[in-house]
């Protein structure tokens, strides 16, 4: 899977920034030395514990024991939500970071000058919903967004056609990718979709699984209650 594999590449680089942020932030307010461990240790564990479902269908997803051990579903959902948002989050960090250097190297000397607490206060709490508003957009989408679809409607003019096949109609379904993202639960609410629409044929174009041998059998068992009065054709995706 090496969309996945380029995906945990950038992403865990930026774990460790967020982890080192996190620990700077701990050390100026935090005074206990247990409290302070207490908490980095408690964000460590989570970290790993979070990237694991991410970096299961790579590594192990084709094994047959990676297939049988797999984390449950949300378990995938969530980890793609930190995922997501973690990568927002590290870059309104950075840029914030970046803001404040360029602020502090413009700024004229003024020894009698005392800082504005609540200018800096504001910043710092603009800073702190930015960055956390790639977690909730990630959620948004994962939680929401993504059960949510259109039916796009085409007219395909076609010279020639016989006068029987006037008003032919045809579903098109693709890039099903059952796996860690997409469960034979989702899927079925699609396959009900396209039997609403009561097409004539159905076409699946491809690219129904993730990536795991595993996935296959609920992809197909799903599948098979699609109906349409011509048949269902199929074709395999890129190799």
């Amino acid at each position: 899977m090496p969309l996945m594999t380029l995906f945990l590449g950038i992403l865990l680089p930026l774990q460790l920034y967020l982890f080192l942020r996190l620990r700077g932030y701990v050390r100026d307010r935090i005074e206990q030395p247990l409290l302070r461990r207490t908490i980095l240790l408690s964000a460590a564990a989570f970290l790993i514990m979070i990237l694991i479902p991410l970096a299961w269908q790579p590594f192990l997803g084709r094994s047959a024991v990676g297939a049988s051990l797999r984390p449950p579903h949300t378990l995938f959902n969530v980890a793609y939500i930190w995922g997501v948002g973690s990568i927002g989050c590290a870059a309104v960090l950075f840029m914030y970071s970046l803001f404040r250097r360029a602020n502090l190297f413009c700024r004229p000397a003024r020894q009698s000058t005392q800082p504005d607490r609540g200018r800096r206060q504001f910043l710092q709490r603009s800073a702190g919903m930015a960055a956390a508003a790639p977690f909730v957009l990630s959620g948004y989408g994962v939680a929401v967004e993504r059960r949510r679809f259109d039916i796009d409607r085409f007219t395909v003019p076609v010279d020639g056609l016989s006068a029987a096949l006037s008003g032919f109609t045809i579903v098109q379904l693709t890039d099903i990718h059952v796996g860690p993202f997409m469960s034979a639960e989702e899927l079925g609410a699609f396959v009900e979709a396209a039997n609403r629409l009561e097409p004539d044929l159905i076409a699946l174009t491809g690219d129904f699984v993730a990536g795991s041998a595993a996935e296959v059998a609920p992809c197909v068992e799903v599948l098979t209650g699609l109906k349409a009065r011509s048949g269902i054709f199929a074709c395999i995706g890129k190799p």
